[in-house]
């Protein structure tokens, strides 16, 4: 019983590191496409992200990102494109 109980947590915290690490690729994708308007994407695709930004601004994750990269250039480079 204990075991599973162990292997259970395990599994859980394997679960929950990786979907950080899937979180932390894609924001990192998103900040590229929104920071640098000489990527080629949709506008809509730009606010998607910029968007995303926000919604996980209170993950420690994406507070870790964002004290990482400088956000005054991230939104000077979303709004360069308008």
């Amino acid at each position: 019983m204990i075991l599973k109980i162990k292997t259970g947590v395990v599994k859980a915290k394997a679960k929950k590191e990786e979907a950080a690490s899937n979180l932390m690729n894609h924001f990192d994708t998103c900040h590229f496409n929104a920071c640098h308007f000489d990527t080629f994407i949709s506008i809509t695709e730009k606010i998607k992200c910029f968007l995303l930004v926000f919604k996980y601004w209170k993950s420690e994750i994406i507070i870790e990102i964002i004290f990482g990269i400088q956000i005054l250039s991230f939104i000077k480079g979303f709004f360069a494109t308008f």
